[in-house]
């Protein structure tokens, strides 16, 4: 083994054991002056669902080099069929209820994808826009009488696994955030050197010369598409039971900006810069939380200094 592979050995140990001790650790308190910064476990929780949402991002617009503004509506559609699985009149188990949140959300991008994808830059980003505010619209409509209007869709005690209830134990769905996180990130960095992350780095690159070596670039973009909105769909199904909700109000266009600006502090490309970019997005919001809606034009300036200064992210590449 050589030394970089013993370094990379010992930082995945030494992380792993960190991640494992959360729970022991947290919370902790920072003192800033007359400011306090309270951190919990429900903070790395988040976290975790956090680098899964930001993973699906990432590989569309990081990977297949597709602009997508409307992300968050792959979420919400993943968050309302986890909260509608679990307190229908016959509710099913929530591992059943999550597998289906992955399928309808992946299922209704690749859908959407199938008849827009043939659009390219700010026409692909409008069409994705318009989408994720007609989600929202619809979901804020009650959607086929199944999600609640403009109170949602909540989910009491009886309706979240006891294991997951975080107001009795918040660690096991905290491992379980994680061991999906950790299993993004992975899928991501193997997709990433495979032949079919390949084809999706050459369409992104240039896609005369792609097409011309003989790949199929709209089935790769598909690919990369529907893939993305499964993502968002595990992201959503267990963001709904950690929020015990499934509310209209949480999946606006800023939202999707939210996630974009994760995938772009931490490197377009990069599952571990998208990783440190959602850790450093989730730190400098509560840092900032005493500000109120200051904290959002701070973190934008601080991203208008990123792209001046190093466009290509915290991990990135120059190309």
């Amino acid at each position: 083994m050589t030394r970089d592979a013993k370094l990379r050995l010992s930082g995945w140990i030494l992380t792993i054991l960190f991640l494992a001790s959360l729970p022991r650790l947290l919370p902790v308190t920072f003192v800033l002056g007359d400011y306090r910064i309270d951190l919990g476990l429900h903070h790395a929780t988040l976290c975790a669902l956090f680098v899964i949402m930001a993973m699906g991002v990432n590989l569309s617009i990081g990977f297949a080099g597709l602009l997508d503004l409307g992300f968050i509506a792959f979420i919400a559609i993943g968050s309302y069929m986890m909260s509608i699985s679990l307190t229908f009149r016959s509710p099913v188990p929530w591992w059943i209820a999550l597998v289906l949140a992955i399928l309808v959300a992946g299922t209704v991008r690749a859908t959407l994808g199938a008849t827009c994808l043939r659009l390219r830059g700010d026409y692909l980003a409008i069409v994705t826009l318009g989408f994720g505010e007609i989600t929202r619209v619809a979901l804020k409509n009650n959607l086929f009488g199944l999600t609640g209007g403009p109170d949602g869709i909540f989910l009491g005690s009886a309706s979240i696994p006891d294991f997951l209830d975080q107001s009795r134990n918040p660690v096991p769905l905290y491992f379980l955030s994680l061991a999906f996180a950790a299993g993004s990130s992975f899928a991501l960095s193997r997709w990433k050197r495979s032949r079919a992350g390949r084809a999706w780095e050459a369409v992104r690159e240039d896609e005369t010369a792609a097409a011309a070596s003989g790949i199929n670039i709209f089935r790769a973009r598909l690919w990369a598409y529907g893939l993305g909105g499964a993502f968002g769909g595990l992201a959503g199904g267990l963001f709904a039971i950690y929020n015990t909700i499934s509310h209209p109000s949480d999946y606006d266009f800023v939202e999707s900006v939210k996630i974009v600006a994760m995938v772009v502090l931490g490197g377009m490309g990069s599952t571990g810069g998208v990783i440190a970019g959602s850790v450093l997005f989730l730190l400098l919001l509560e840092i900032f939380r005493g500000l109120a809606e200051y904290r959002m034009l701070i973190f934008g300036a601080t991203l208008v200094c990123l792209m001046l200064f190093r466009p290509q992210g915290l991990a990135g590449r120059r190309s």
